[in-house]
């Protein structure tokens, strides 16, 4: 949640893309705006507190592989939609 709220630059409970690719380290990075998809499962440019920890849960040590499996084949078929 602190991480969260950090990244909420302008404390309206949402995160632009603009306030990710604010980050240095991921604003240089080639594959940024596919990372920002993914994290945005509504496509709406802004990500929710629920899509950030859904996104972050599927991308933990602590997940399964199963979980990954199935978020990786939801965000590719949200891409294809």
């Amino acid at each position: 949640y602190k991480r969260f709220r950090r990244l909420d630059k302008n404390e309206s409970a949402l995160i632009s893309k603009d306030d990710f690719l604010s980050i240095p380290e991921f604003a240089s990075n080639p594959i940024a705006n596919r990372i920002v998809s993914v994290f945005d499962s509504n496509n709406d440019d802004q990500v929710n507190f629920k899509q950030f920890v859904q996104t972050l849960s599927a991308f933990s040590g602590r997940a399964s592989r199963k979980e990954k499996i199935q978020c990786n084949i939801q965000r590719s078929a949200e891409l294809i939609c």
